[in-house]
């Protein structure tokens, strides 16, 4: 009865230490999977960061534009 015990102990354990070798690779995986969705987000936020301060910068020019030339009507 005790040695079925300690061989059942011992599947147990080398069940846990397969298991947990697998876990440990799929850990991995999924981390290198992660850092390039992560890669591939921040080049895009780049480029919209760009492209978006051209639009702010943009309409502060139609603004300022806008804003003089109510000035010249308005003083004639």
């Amino acid at each position: 009865d005790r040695l079925s015990i300690a061989a059942t102990g011992v599947e147990q354990r080398a069940g846990i230490r397969e298991t947990g070798g697998q876990e440990r690779q799929n850990i991995g995986a999924r981390g290198k999977e992660q850092r390039a969705a992560i890669r591939e987000t921040g080049s895009e936020e780049r480029k919209n960061i760009g492209k978006r301060y051209q639009e702010e910068r943009a309409m502060r020019a139609d603004a300022r534009g806008a804003i003089r030339s109510l000035g010249a009507r308005f003083f004639g």
